[in-house]
């Protein structure tokens, strides 16, 4: 049977986000979930810087004072939705899911580190938030694994693919549709002088008058179906 393989990283960033997310895996099964978060999002993040230098832009700290993790995150959250928005329908795939990423682990950030309510309903209220940003985190892991895996652009070609050939049966149709409408505007005509011909002979004089390559058979099939629904008048014997 086939079987689906991983193409392996090719630069020294992917290699270490690679390695990152395997270690983050070894310390889930191991049940260090601290140190298993940080290293899935802290391989998100570096995949998410990875991707707008490839596009050549970079992040600058301020440099008159220092911030916190939280601080950080917000201003690259920040900084790449503003980035994105300039770029209008022009913002790849890659530079939209890093801007996506930068304001999902920071909202996540300041979720842990906010107050916590010690009653029952709170703690509960925590845990429901936390896990939905946990989902987002993963929804968003999963985007970002598609387009290191060259889905999303195999994807963008089936569907500009299937547009064409959509585009062509249009086309096509309308083409068929043409024809078919000159024919019944010389059926009309003919049988206005002409009442009594068959739908073989009434489907000869309309393809010799409209100079048609469509065949004897079709264009009769057509002569039935209009005296069917009215379009020319029934033959007169």
């Amino acid at each position: 049977m086939p079987q689906i393989e991983r193409a392996a990283p090719q630069t020294e960033g992917e290699r270490a986000e690679a390695d990152m997310r395997e270690r983050g895996r070894q310390a889930f099964d191991s049940g260090n979930y601290p140190e298993a978060f940080n290293l899935f999002q802290s391989s998100l993040l570096d995949t998410a810087l990875r991707w707008f230098r490839e596009e050549g832009l970079t992040f600058q700290r301020p440099p008159d004072r220092k911030l916190s993790a939280a601080e950080l995150l917000v201003g690259l959250a920040m900084a790449s939705q503003r980035e994105v928005a300039s770029r209008g329908d022009g913002a790849s795939h890659k530079l939209i899911t890093a801007a996506d990423i930068f304001a999902a682990v920071a909202e996540m950030r300041m979720v842990m580190e906010k107050p916590v309510d010690q009653t029952v309903e709170g703690s509960a209220s925590l845990m429901a938030e936390l896990m939905c940003r946990g989902v987002m985190l993963g929804q968003l892991d999963g985007i970002m694994n598609a387009i290191n895996l060259g889905w999303l652009d195999k994807l963008a070609e089936h569907e500009a693919t299937r547009n064409r050939r959509r585009a062509g049966a249009e086309k096509v149709n309308a083409q068929k549709a043409s024809v078919k409408e000159s024919a019944l505007a010389e059926a009309i005509r003919i049988t206005g002088r002409n009442p009594t011909l068959s739908a073989e002979d009434l489907a000869v004089k309309v393809k010799e008058a409209a100079n048609l390559v469509t065949t004897i058979r079709t264009i009769t099939d057509w002569v039935r179906e209009w005296r069917r629904l009215g379009f020319i008048a029934p033959q007169k014997t």
